[in-house]
């Protein structure tokens, strides 16, 4: 998928905003990885919601890009930008985020490095494969710590009830990291498209999504530099004005920790500033918004 795919847009409910395209692509922000489709359509577009009560979910014709080149809006509502791609952060700063989970040793290593530089980050792990020693080292190392599901399960694929479950079970936090991305896109008809039934029943839920606006490309990266390259490519494309939010991993094995010397170095030379790590212990539930940087 080198291509961008164009995507269909669909209504937010409750929101009063509607999300009306996407584009994906490599250093465009948002994955490219596909997810199946499980809700089918009417022959002039809309998406329907089996199995609970057969909703009928009409497909917008028109196409608006954000500013920020990873998803698309009719109402470009900056708070909702925000919300959706950039954790809360308003300024132009930048923001490491940290998925999955690894071991005590590998995770505290990721800590250190970037607590030696005063830089930030909110770590997501899943609840299911982190011990509750390490949430609590993170909040009490000054990382905030974000919500990405029990089990890393795929979000679009869950009806309501196991949805919740799995946030529910996940850290407590209100900031959601959605796994795969799924929760605001799915596969349809061969194109990426956003997903109004799962965002719009997290957020019932009192939670914000939280994406994300550079992939840095580490689960799969062979080498450091391909990282680098990922993460500053992706900054250069970003609007000057916005926010960053960096996807990472906290995955062992993986070439993350030896990159982030050298994404500081690409975060220098695009001259911008990390978020600051949090000068006291960071608390479950509500996550500040915008996010103190």
């Amino acid at each position: 998928m080198g291509n961008f795919s164009k995507a269909i847009g669909v209504g937010l409910a409750g929101t009063g905003l509607v999300l009306s395209g996407s584009y994906y692509g490599p250093g465009y922000g948002l994955p490219t990885r596909e997810v199946p489709l499980e809700r089918p359509a009417t022959e002039d577009g809309n998406i329907v919601d089996p199995p609970e009560n057969g909703t009928v979910v009409p497909a917008p014709t028109d196409l608006v890009r954000s500013s920020s080149s990873s998803l698309s809006y009719r109402d470009t509502s900056p708070t909702k930008i925000a919300e959706l791609e950039r954790c809360g952060v308003d300024t132009n700063k930048v923001l490491l985020t940290f998925d999955d989970t690894g071991t005590p040793e590998h995770i505290n290593n990721i800590k250190q490095f970037l607590a030696a530089k005063n830089i930030g980050a909110v770590f997501f792990p899943n609840n299911k494969l982190v011990s509750q020693t390490t949430v609590d080292a993170m909040r009490a190392d000054g990382f905030w710590v974000g919500n990405h599901t029990y089990s890393h399960a795929k979000l679009t694929e869950l009806p309501e009830a196991a949805l919740q479950e799995e946030i529910n079970k996940g850290i407590d936090s209100d900031l959601v990291r959605p796994p795969y991305g799924a929760v605001v896109k799915y596969e349809f008809n061969g194109e990426n498209i956003v997903d109004p039934i799962a965002l719009s029943r997290i957020e019932a839920m009192g939670r914000r999504v939280c994406m994300w606006t550079v992939d840095s490309g580490d689960t799969a990266a062979t080498s450091a530099q391909e990282i680098v390259v990922a993460v500053e490519k992706g900054i250069g494309l970003s609007d000057p004005e916005q926010g960053v939010v960096i996807l990472a991993h906290m995955l062992p094995g993986k070439k993350t920790l030896e990159a982030l010397p050298g994404i500081v170095d690409a975060v220098a030379r695009s001259g911008r500033e990390f978020c600051k790590l949090s000068a006291t212990p960071t608390a479950p539930g509500p996550m500040p918004n915008p996010l103190p940087c």
